[in-house]
């Protein structure tokens, strides 16, 4: 709501280049979606980057991965965050909350193993300023404390188990889920905690895992699509001659999405240690892209015969 108010006003810059860049884009035809439902998706993997972004400054915090503290934290920590917040006020009394927040996301997006998650070249954080007062209650919801005086969201945890980071990455926006296929634990996330917390060996050990979970999610999806495309070419070719289109283009969109996500297996088979595995992965990618670009042929060809075009 804050970020869909701040365009619809259109006084700030940022607002501007937002609607300069859809422009771009529709009349380059890398969009056909009207202004107010392009802007709405771009606004809500805003929201979602401002949000994952202070949850991971919080779990860094909570569990001193990193050096500072920015939002909050238990125990002295939490006073801590409040007198250094104080001081970068007094040094520019024009700042406010998100400046603060973006201080926070700065040193994750300075750090090799974080810069992913905050990437100054690719973040809306960055270029989609949150308002102040949504800032302030970023910051507010972190610090609120129970009776007696913990914590009532602390993410620290002696395991360092990050899987709840996945899930809220994967469930916080829907539509960003649908759009961009997030799934379970982005890998900077796993990355990172490994890099805190094994020894080489072990490091390599909880990575080839990670990469083969990493691999099986789209080797699966590819597997479905596949078999989304031969439904498809049935239809088109059985089904109603007035949705005979309808049927096809189903079938085409099947084929891209086992494109996009053997894409994704090839580049977790390039990360694995096991070669078997990785050959293994390569060739059934292959295999099924044969396939669906095969299916796709003949799905087009019975759409041209039976849709008279």
């Amino acid at each position: 709501a804050d970020l869909t108010a701040q365009v619809e006003a259109g006084e700030a810059e940022w607002t501007r280049r937002l609607r300069a860049e859809y422009d771009r884009a529709f009349a380059k035809k890398r969009t056909g979606l009207s202004w107010s439902v392009w802007r709405a998706s771009e606004l809500d993997q805003a929201a979602v980057a401002w949000v994952l972004s202070s949850v991971f400054v919080r779990f860094c915090e909570d569990n001193e991965l990193i050096d500072g503290v920015w939002i909050t934290g238990s125990g002295e920590r939490a006073q801590f965050a409040l007198d250094a917040e104080a001081v970068f006020y007094r040094q520019d009394p024009a700042r406010n909350a998100r400046d603060w927040l973006k201080e926070g996301f700065g040193v994750l997006a300075s750090l090799p193993a974080t810069a992913d998650v905050v990437s100054r070249e690719h973040s809306p954080v960055w270029r989609l300023p949150l308002g102040a007062d949504a800032s302030k209650q970023i910051l507010q919801f972190w610090r609120e404390t129970r009776n007696d005086g913990t914590l009532l969201r602390s993410l620290a945890d002696p395991t360092l188990d990050t899987r709840f980071l996945g899930d809220i990455y994967q469930d916080l926006s829907e539509a960003a889920k649908k759009k961009y296929a997030l799934l379970q634990t982005p890998v900077f996330v796993e990355e990172f905690i490994l890099d805190q917390t094994l020894d080489p060996a072990g490091k390599q050990a909880a990575l080839e895992t990670a990469t083969i979970h990493a691999g099986e999610v789209p080797l699966r999806v590819a597997r479905a699509c596949r078999d989304v495309a031969y439904l498809a070419e049935t239809i088109t070719q059985l089904g109603n001659s007035n949705a005979v289109t309808d049927a096809a283009a189903a079938g085409l969109m099947a084929r891209a999405a086992v494109q996009t996500a053997a894409l994704n297996v090839k580049i977790n088979a390039r990360g694995l240690q096991n070669p078997h595995l990785a050959l293994a992965w390569q060739q059934e990618v292959a295999s099924l892209e044969a396939e669906v670009e095969a299916l796709a042929g003949s799905i087009t060809a019975i759409a041209a015969e039976r849709g008279g075009f």
